[in-house]
């Protein structure tokens, strides 16, 4: 509603009109929306995913910002994290997001923004599917040990990546289960608070 009007289109404008009739006007509404995406995230600090990365100083603040006070002890924890990340990369694919600011920001702060809308200071079981590298499963688990993290992975390497993080971290809140999610969830439906 508050846009400036160069942008042409407010909530008021599109409201009501068929996909149709914006796909019409498709080249001017996406050019549109890239400038009202980069108004916005002039406003949350972070213009652009692939320009502005995340220092540990914004990483702390931010997360701050969600309620998450980042310790120097859980810092290390995402540190220790982010460097077996790149160590196992070079012999397996586990991400193309590899420098450090982007992991942070990408990885590690996009997972624990789940925090906004899940309340997870208290004992809940989630349910990763297709974690990968453990996204966002192990970030949550490293920040709040009260929920149960079970994590699925269908990748072999990469569930020996995810124990091998596991250890490392000391996270007794995690589960690493090497299986498809169509046969996993076949057999443990409805288990889980959140998945």
């Amino acid at each position: 509603k508050n846009l400036p009007s160069i942008f042409g289109y407010t909530l008021e404008n599109i409201k009501g009109k068929t996909t149709n009739e914006l796909i019409q006007n498709g080249s001017k509404l996406v050019t549109n929306i890239e400038d009202i995406l980069n108004y916005y995230s002039d406003n949350i600090s972070f213009k652009k995913r692939n320009i502005v990365k995340m220092t540990k100083e914004e990483f702390i603040l931010y997360c701050d910002k969600l309620n998450i006070k980042i310790s120097e002890e859980l810092y290390n924890k995402f540190f220790t994290y982010f460097e077996m990340l790149v160590e196992w990369n070079n012999k397996f694919n586990m991400t193309t997001i590899l420098e450090e600011k982007d992991v942070f920001l990408l990885h590690f702060y996009d997972s624990l923004c789940l925090s906004k809308v899940v309340e997870l200071n208290e004992e809940k079981s989630l349910c990763d599917f297709g974690t990968g590298a453990g996204f966002p499963g192990l970030p949550l688990a490293i920040v709040f040990p009260k929920v149960s993290v079970t994590l699925v992975e269908s990748n072999q390497k990469k569930c020996m990546f995810l124990n091998a993080v596991k250890e490392a971290l000391k996270l007794e809140n995690v589960i690493v289960i090497n299986d498809r999610i169509e046969n996993y969830s076949s057999k443990e439906r409805e288990k889980f608070d959140i998945v």
